[in-house]
């Protein structure tokens, strides 16, 4: 599969720890869109904006399972993957659920990694430590398919809820 990225996930760092490794990357831009922040957030989202490049990351060749660890790490902050054509190319791209919460303000990956670079990649790696679809190497744990360290911090309740829970609480502990 192919991938989009416009925002933190242009780290590489980032990227391969939560995809992995695999996949080829080549930098290049989004045409009539623009990268914003979320209000109230450091969080980027693709804002459709006729005439405007978004500068990202084009990944191809990535697996099923590594589109498994992204969706895993994006869906439950309330981004749904969606389809672009960049470069003649269709490739999935991450899109903001939340209608009307752009700031109008662009979002920089260079004051990202300044400001939350680091606690990012901290926080992803402690979460990819408790959500087993999310570790590159998979958990050795008997019983449930989820371990038992999940099952513990999330309770009961669907998949996304469960990762949502993980991710807010490990990013509350940073």
């Amino acid at each position: 599969m192919d991938l989009f990225v416009f925002g933190s996930l242009r780290d590489p760092r980032l990227f391969h720890l939560i995809a992995g490794e695999g996949g080829t990357p080549t930098e290049t831009v989004l045409p009539d869109y623009r990268v914003e922040r979320v209000a109230g957030t450091t969080v980027p989202m693709l804002v459709p904006a006729v005439g405007e490049l978004s500068k990202g990351v084009l990944w191809r060749g990535l697996s099923e399972a590594q589109m498994e660890r992204l969706d895993a790490y994006e869906l439950p902050w309330d981004y749904s993957r969606g389809s672009v054509v960049i470069d003649g190319i269709k490739a999935g791209v991450y899109f903001a659920d939340l209608p009307n919460v752009a700031s109008g303000e662009l979002w920089s990956l260079e004051t990202w990694e300044q400001q939350d670079g680091d606690v990012s990649r901290m926080a992803a790696a402690e979460i990819a430590l408790h959500c087993r679809h999310l570790a590159v190497r998979p958990f050795v744990n008997s019983g449930s398919p989820y371990g038992r360290e999940r099952r513990l911090m999330c309770g009961q309740g669907a998949k996304r809820d469960r990762t949502k829970c993980v991710a807010r609480r490990a990013i509350r502990q940073l």
